[in-house]
């Protein structure tokens, strides 16, 4: 896809009022979002980008002990987002609305438009540079939001099994993730829901990879990024590869952990949803298929193929 230098006027009909917004965008300028659920390897897929000559942001979110070499989130983004899914979310109603997520999924979005007018003015802010981005997992939920302001953006969604992002996600946020079984798993569905509906009808702009697939075979992501986006030059070498991949930080549970076993169905859907659009996949249910009977029979829904049948 060739993007081009034009003015671009959003029009906020829903505010009620007849004006619109333009801002001129620069006559070079790539924009590259990086998102997907937390704890699912957004940070990884943005050092990649880093090393591609991507500018994130000059102040980003330190690293900690759960993301050491760094979580790249422009602290701009980082702020203003939580700000609005806090504010969206029903403050009753439990979750983590910090992450946009309630139980009972209250997050109204039609609250967004309020905000409208200063994500525009933080867009403003980054209109001189050439090629510039930011990393959040919650732009997950505000997607639509950002490309009626900025529609020729690029998108780059992660994802990552989903029972290895519930067990990171409640080490990392005990208090709100053991609160029960399932939080991790149901904030994992929602994300990811968001993520396939958006890339569904803008596929030509948009990159879904596993990062678990990534993880093992990280030479596929420079390839991939420069078939889908190949009207922009971007490239990094097996050295950049190596500084920036820690496969250690994305150890797998193993196929017969109970976590795997018994996930529920509708998580096993999504995984294969997810599958099934991704640009890299983990190829997952063919490695399931390689794995012994007992374990495959644990699986719900799942067909083992004839190999998979094993005495072992």
């Amino acid at each position: 896809m060739l993007l081009h230098s034009r003015k671009l006027c959003y029009p906020i009909n829903r505010m009620g009022i007849g004006v619109r917004l333009e801002r001129e965008i620069s006559q070079n300028a790539r924009v590259f979002v990086v998102t997907g659920m937390h704890r699912s390897g957004t940070s990884l897929v943005a050092s990649f980008l880093e090393e591609m000559g991507v500018r994130l942001g000059d102040r980003l979110y330190p690293g900690d002990r759960f993301n050491p070499r760094g979580y790249y989130e422009d602290l701009d983004f980082l702020t203003f987002q939580r700000r609005i899914l806090i504010a969206s979310c029903h403050s009753q109603d439990g979750g983590w609305p910090d992450w946009g997520w309630t139980e009972n999924e209250t997050l109204d979005k039609s609250k967004f438009v309020a905000y409208r007018e200063a994500a525009r003015q933080l867009l403003e802010t980054r209109k001189s540079l050439q090629l510039w981005g930011w990393k959040d997992p919650r732009t997950a939920l505000m997607l639509e939001f950002w490309d009626e302001l900025c529609p020729d953006a690029n998108y780059i969604f992660v994802y990552r099994y989903p029972w290895d992002v519930s067990k990171s996600v409640s080490r990392t946020n005990p208090y709100i993730f053991n609160e029960a079984s399932d939080f991790g798993l149901r904030v994992w569905d929602y994300y990811n829901r968001h993520i396939l509906e958006f890339y569904k009808n803008h596929r030509d702009r948009c990159l879904l990879v596993s990062c678990n697939a990534i993880v093992r075979h990280p030479e596929l992501f420079d390839r991939r990024v420069g078939e889908k986006f190949n009207s922009i030059n971007l490239s990094i070498d097996a050295a950049a590869i190596s500084r920036r991949l820690s496969r250690e930080l994305f150890k797998s549970l193993d196929w017969d952990s109970p976590e795997v076993c018994q996930l529920p169905l509708r998580y096993w859907k999504r995984l294969a949803e997810l599958e099934d659009n991704a640009d890299i996949p983990m190829g997952v249910f063919d490695i399931l298929s390689q794995q012994p009977y007992r374990v495959c029979r644990e699986i719900p829904g799942f067909t083992p193929r004839i190999s998979c049948f094993s005495t072992s």
